[in-house]
């Protein structure tokens, strides 16, 4: 799923250089009057992908009630942490899938957009590179998630080798220390 969402970013990206190219060479008129044409045809398909990709999102919500509801039953202290990791694997894949939809939606707004008019095509710009920063953003988060992901387990394992009284205080220090780093506080 990884590869179709990236494959679709770029898409988009190619698409947009090419509408520049295409009005830089005086064969905008021609290709409007195809891509008009051909508009009805992607817009269904488009259409049926955001579709597809909002059930498979509401499908990992299930998923993860099932598993917030089995995680509570779990008594082992591996078997939670194997069953939190599924449940943020399905976290990342239901991000993967709204940038996914993300994506369908500009496909669906390029469309609609009126070629021959300024405004629309530099409204339709702007909601592209909008997109192009969310992937940005979204990049340093997914780094931020793993490094949490990975700090939670150590707390796991160390919470289960020592002291609970022991790990709790660990566990506070940490959060301290994050609230100091989100402040901004150095030292």
């Amino acid at each position: 799923m990884k590869k179709f969402v990236r494959w679709l970013f770029i898409i988009v990206l190619c698409s947009l250089l090419g509408f520049t190219t295409l009005s830089m060479t005086g064969c905008w008129e021609t290709f409007t009057a195809g891509f008009a044409s051909g508009a009805i045809t992607a817009e269904s398909v488009l259409k049926q992908a955001e579709e597809d990709l909002a059930e498979n999102i509401e499908r990992l919500n299930k998923k993860n009630i099932e598993l917030e509801q089995l995680l509570e039953q779990t008594e082992s202290l591996e078997e939670k942490a194997k069953i939190r990791q599924m449940i943020a694997d399905n976290e990342e894949l239901k991000r993967e899938l709204a940038s996914g939809k993300e994506v369908v939606q500009v496909g669906q707004e390029g469309a609609k957009t009126n070629w021959n008019d300024p405004t629309q095509v530099s409204a339709f710009a702007a909601l592209v590179i909008s997109l192009v920063m969310n992937k940005l953003q979204d990049r340093d988060n997914k780094k931020k998630d793993r490094e949490l992901l990975g700090l939670n387990k150590g707390i796991q394992r160390f919470e289960g080798t020592h002291d609970k009284t022991v790990a709790g205080e660990l566990h506070d220090d940490i959060k301290k220390e994050k609230r100091k780093i989100a402040n901004g506080e150095t030292a």
